[in-house]
């Protein structure tokens, strides 16, 4: 499945970030949304999120859409993994 990592700016507080989070999972190309690692103590871990798309989905426009939102520093498409 495709997905989209992101980062939340660092003066988004977490309860903001959760209901971003909560926004980006509603989108009709998103299957869920959700923080890197939700335990994190260090500051930059806890800004990380990610998003797994539909198989359907374009990630170039939901990247888009992303890049839109006040809320988010940076987003980008990781390269798909494949095993060899």
């Amino acid at each position: 499945m495709p997905s989209i990592t992101f980062n939340f700016r660092t003066q988004v507080p977490p309860e903001e970030r959760r209901k971003v989070l909560d926004e980006i999972a509603a989108w009709e190309q998103v299957l869920n949304a959700s923080l890197l690692k939700p335990d994190a103590t260090n500051p930059l871990l806890q800004k990380m999120a990610y998003a797994t798309l539909k198989e359907t989905a374009d990630p170039d426009a939901v990247l888009k859409k992303l890049s839109k939102l006040a809320q988010i520093e940076s987003a980008s498409i990781p390269p798909r993994r494949k095993l060899i």
